[in-house]
C-alpha cells in the first residue's frame, strides 16, 4: 500500500496566540513517508527521524501549555510509546486528555486513494484506532481525516472515513486543472457527500489545501530577534492573504506551518513561530 505522512478556527488550534494583523491561527502537524508497511518500521525514518519528532515534540508540549500539535501515523507513534516509560505514559496520556496532542486520522499510515482495495484501508485504520481506543480512550479518536499525500482523492476512501468517524477531510494533490477551477471559483471548500445514492445524508466538511503540491505550506526561519520577526511576520502576511483570495470565507483560513521532519528540531520550530505571533 503505497503511501506518505487547518480550517483553522473551528476544527483545531496550535497555539493560544494570534496574528494582531491577521486573526489566522496556523496548524502544526508532522508529515512522516512510509514506504511500505511490512519494511516500515526497520526503515532509519523511525530511528533518524520520527522518533526525535515525537520526543522533542512532547518535551516541547510539557514545557509550555499554549502549544498543541497534530500527529497521524501511528505505525510510528505505537513504535516511540513502547520505549518510553510510565512517568512519560503518564505526561503524553495529559496532553492527549487536554487536546493539546491530537491525533489525525488515526490509521498506520496515510494511505493511497487509488491502488489499495476497500479491505487493505479498513484494516490498516482499524489496527491504529484500535490502538488509539485502548491506549487513550474513545475521547482521542480523530474527527479529522488528513490525506495531503495522497495521489488523488477518491469518494470510496471518503464514504469509508466517514462511517470511521472522521467528519472532516483535508486533502491536497488533485488535478491541477481541476485544481485552478475550483481556486478560482472559490471552490476549495466544499461539503462533501461521498455516496449520495446510498447515504444521501452522510457528509464530509473538505477543504483542499491552497495549491497543489508547492507553497501550500510556509516555513519559518529559525527567528532569533525582534528584527528578524518582523521581517517574517511581513512576509508571513503576504502569503495569509494570497491564500485568503482562493476561498470562499477569506476571514478563516487554512495555513499549514511546516513540513517534513521540522518538528525534529523541536522546539525550534515552536519558539520561531511564537515569535514571529508575538
Amino acid at each position: 500500500m503505497p503511501n506518505h505522512s487547518c480550517h483553522v478556527v473551528g476544527l483545531c488550534l496550535p497555539l493560544s496566540h494570534s496574528l494582531e494583523w491577521c486573526p489566522v491561527p496556523m496548524l502544526t502537524s508532522a508529515s512522516d513517508p512510509l514506504y511500505g508497511i511490512r519494511t516500515c518500521c526497520s526503515l532509519p525514518d523511525y530511528t533518524q527521524r520520527s522518533r526525535a519528532i515525537i520526543t522533542n515534540v512532547v518535551k516541547s508540549l510539557l514545557a509550555d501549555d499554549t502549544r498543541i500539535f497534530q500527529y497521524v501515523e501511528m505505525v510510528y507513534f505505537r513504535r516511540w510509546w513502547l520505549e518510553q516509560t510510565a512517568e512519560t505514559h503518564t505526561s503524553v496520556r495529559m496532553l492527549v486528555t487536554q487536546r493539546r496532542l491530537v491525533f489525525l486520522t488515526g490509521g498506520l499510515c496515510m494511505n493511497d486513494e487509488a491502488t489499495p482495495f476497500h479491505g487493505e484501508i479498513i484494516d490498516q485504520m482499524t489496527w491504529g484506532h484500535r490502538f488509539i481506543n485502548a491506549t487513550f480512550g474513545p475521547e482521542a479518536l480523530p474527527t479529522v481525516s488528513w490525506q495531503i499525500d495522497s495521489f488523488g482523492h477518491s469518494a470510496g476512501y471518503a464514504s469509508l472515513a466517514a462511517t470511521m468517524g472522521l467528519r472532516y477531510f483535508i486533502g491536497q494533490k488533485i488535478d491541477t486543472q481541476e485544481q485552478a477551477r475550483r481556486a478560482a471559483a472559490h471552490q476549495l471548500e466544499f461539503v462533501w457527500t461521498p455516496d449520495a445514492i446510498n447515504f444521501p445524508n452522510r457528509t464530509v466538511l473538505s477543504h483542499l489545501l491552497y495549491d497543489n503540491t508547492m507553497g501550500y505550506s510556509y516555513m519559518i526561519p529559525n527567528v532569533t530577534s525582534d528584527p528578524e520577526a518582523a521581517v517574517v511576520a511581513d512576509a508571513l502576511a503576504a502569503s495569509i492573504a494570497t491564500r485568503q483570495a482562493r476561498y470562499s470565507h477569506p476571514d478563516h483560513v487554512l495555513f499549514l506551518f511546516g513540513g517534513d521532519f521540522v518538528f525534529q528540531d523541536a522546539p525550534m520550530p515552536f519558539e520561531s513561530m511564537e515569535r514571529v505571533m508575538a
